[in-house]
């Protein structure tokens, strides 16, 4: 009794079901290409768990580093997390595992953005998020509904890509170039507390864009480079 009122605890709470959601997903995510990375369907199910509870605590921490570490003005989330921490694991895996990291991030893009997904979904539960009120229309801006549409537009154009091989290393900086942007233009219609038009949200947003921007051309850079020592040769 004591382990069904335990899980019924855990999908009590609309976070719990949406991540929970998104954790599946990668897991079956993972486990189709799991050979790209030799990586057993057992680990698949670790890793893709293992990144939704650290998405959580990331999130968490980059809301109390918003509030300058004061609890009490803490939003208790904040979803630069994800692009700002994810990469770390990511990473530090590659590198123990020793594969290649930007086939890592590429496939590990799928899950960040489905994580995303569940967190944001989160704020549909609790009206958080919403966008301005526009009186004479008689509406708010659909603030996060247009987040969630560019994050099912990424998974659409992106899982192709990197299922055959074709992203190259800039999956998941195509993601924090494009989320950068978008919320760099939404926080000007979000319902905030904030009194200037400016406020840290759009240094987060802008921060996010220049550095998944310039990852891109890097790698670009880099191709085009190899293409022409391939010629000359």
């Amino acid at each position: 009794m004591k382990i069904l009122e335990f899980i019924a605890s855990i999908y009590s709470k609309p976070l719990n079901i949406t991540l929970g959601i998104a954790g599946l997903l990668g897991i079956i995510w993972l486990i189709l290409v799991r050979k790209r990375l030799k990586m057993h369907w057992i680990v698949a199910i670790i890793a893709s768990s293992a990144l939704v509870i650290y998405a959580v605590y990331a999130v968490k921490f980059f809301a109390l580093v918003e509030a300058g570490f004061d609890p009490a003005k803490s939003g208790g989330m904040s979803l630069y997390g994800v692009p700002f921490f994810v990469p770390i694991p990511l990473l530090l895996g590659a590198l123990i595992a020793k594969r290649p990291i930007g086939e890592v991030f590429d496939i590990f893009s799928v899950n960040t953005v489905l994580i995303c997904m569940g967190g944001r979904a989160n704020c549909f539960f609790y009206g958080c998020c919403q966008g301005i009120e526009i009186a004479s229309l008689g509406f708010r801006v659909p603030t996060r509904e247009i987040e969630m549409f560019f994050y099912l537009i990424f998974l659409i154009l992106m899982i192709p890509r990197v299922y055959t091989k074709k992203a190259n290393g800039t999956a998941f900086p195509f993601y924090m170039a494009g989320y950068g942007i978008l919320r760099f233009i939404l926080e000007f219609f979000r319902d905030t507390n904030f009194t200037t038009i400016f406020h840290l949200a759009h240094v987060w947003s802008a921060l996010c864009a220049l550095i998944g921007i310039s990852i891109v051309i890097s790698v670009h850079e880099k191709k085009k480079h190899d293409r022409g020592k391939r010629i000359t040769t």
